[in-house]
């Protein structure tokens, strides 16, 4: 049986974070959609929200946050995995990003070793 790809929805305002990040998801096999506009990546998710296995945001962009982002995506697919990637997060913001059961939280600038773990702990079957 082939194994379903692993198609991931990115979303940061930094077009540089993007490319790094997609280059390191595809590397790991990932099919990556990548917004640098929440709005519109909010959109494009909306169009097929079956069709992604994990959503990654940033926290801080302009116009819509990372957290009214992952409240939009959890009205319409609840229990999609989400990662956010951040700077900085003091223990105010932590404690609402658990209640939006975020999967994982990780630090920029995020690593080859730290985005792999990401992926191996959330889909374990996949890495078998």
């Amino acid at each position: 049986m082939k194994e379903q790809t692993l198609s991931v929805f990115l979303v940061d305002d930094d077009a540089a974070v993007i490319r790094t990040l997609s280059a390191i998801l595809e590397r790991r096999g990932c099919d990556v959609t990548a917004s640098t506009d929440p709005v519109e990546a909010l959109s494009l998710f909306r169009n097929r929200p079956q069709h992604y296995r994990l959503v990654m945001t940033d926290l801080k962009m302009p116009v819509m946050t990372g957290e009214e982002f992952i409240t939009e995506v959890r009205k319409i697919r609840p229990r999609v995995p989400v990662v956010v990637c951040s700077g900085y997060l003091d223990e105010e913001a932590m404690e609402r990003l658990h209640a939006l059961q975020v999967a994982e939280v990780v630090y920029k600038p995020v690593s080859i070793a730290t985005l792999s773990g990401v992926l191996h702990r959330l889909f374990p079957e996949r890495w078998a």
